[in-house]
C-alpha cells in the first residue's frame, strides 16, 4: 500500500524532520580525534522529540515483520539518549568514542563503511571510497582540511544525507520557487538515492 501523497507543507516539514534526525546521528558519531573541535551547540530535545515522532509517527501500525531482524519499530525510538549524547562534554564524548572506535580502525566496531565492504580488496575498498568522495565534490563539498577524515567515516556519510535532506527541504518550503528548483530537485533526489542505495 503506498503512502498518501504529502501537501508541499507536509513534504517540506518531512524533509526538515529527516535532516534534523539525520544531522544528530552525524553528530553523534562524529570521530572527536579528527581535530575539530568546534564548539558544541545544545540540542534541542524539544524538536528532535518532534522531528523523531513525525518521522515514527506513519510507522505506528507497521506489522513486525515488516522490520529486519533486530531492528526496534520506530515508533519505539527514544531520542532521548541521542540528545544526551550530544549533550556531553567534548572530553567525554571523546574518551567513550576511543573506547568504542578506538584510536586506530577498530575490527570489532569500524566506524568506517568500506570495514563492512565484502571485498578485501584494497583497490575496491578505495574505490568504494572514491564513490562517496565523488558525490561530496559533485555537490561542492570538500574535505576539512583541520579534521582530516576518511570519506567513508559514517558521520561524513550521514552528513551527507542531512545536507541533501537539507537541500531538498529547503527547495520544498520556498515561497516563490525558482524556474530551475525543479531541476535541482530532481538532481538532488536522484543523488540522494543513488547515495543511500550505495553506501
Amino acid at each position: 500500500m503506498a503512502a498518501p501523497a504529502l501537501s508541499p507543507s507536509e513534504a517540506a516539514a518531512d524533509l526538515s524532520a529527516r535532516r534534523i534526525v539525520a544531522s544528530a546521528l552525524a553528530a553523534a558519531v562524529r570521530d572527536p580525534w579528527t581535530g575539530a573541535r568546534e564548539p558544541s551547540s545544545p540540542v534541542d530535545i524539544a524538536l528532535l522529540s518532534d522531528a523523531w515522532e513525525l518521522l515514527a509517527a506513519p510507522h505506528a501500525g507497521a506489522p513486525p515483520d515488516s522490520i529486519g531482524l533486530g531492528e526496534t519499530p520506530p515508533i519505539d525510538g527514544d531520542p532521548a539518549p541521542l540528545a544526551r549524547w550530544l549533550g556531553l562534554s567534548a572530553d567525554v564524548r571523546e574518551r567513550a568514542n576511543s573506547l568504542v572506535f578506538g584510536l586506530v580502525v577498530s575490527s570489532d566496531c569500524p566506524p568506517y563503511e568500506s570495514e563492512f565492504y565484502p571485498s578485501r580488496e584494497a583497490a575496491s575498498r578505495a574505490q568504494h571510497m572514491a564513490d562517496a568522495a565523488g558525490f561530496y565534490k559533485a555537490f561542492g563539498l570538500d574535505p576539512d582540511a583541520r579534521a582530516p577524515e576518511r570519506a567513508d567515516h559514517a558521520s561524513l556519510i550521514i552528513g551527507f544525507v542531512a545536507f541533501l535532506l537539507e537541500k531538498l527541504s529547503l527547495i520544498a518550503s520556498a515561497s516563490a520557487p525558482l524556474a530551475t528548483d525543479a531541476e535541482h530537485e530532481a538532481i538532488t533526489r536522484a543523488a540522494l538515492s543513488a547515495f543511500i542505495r550505495d553506501h
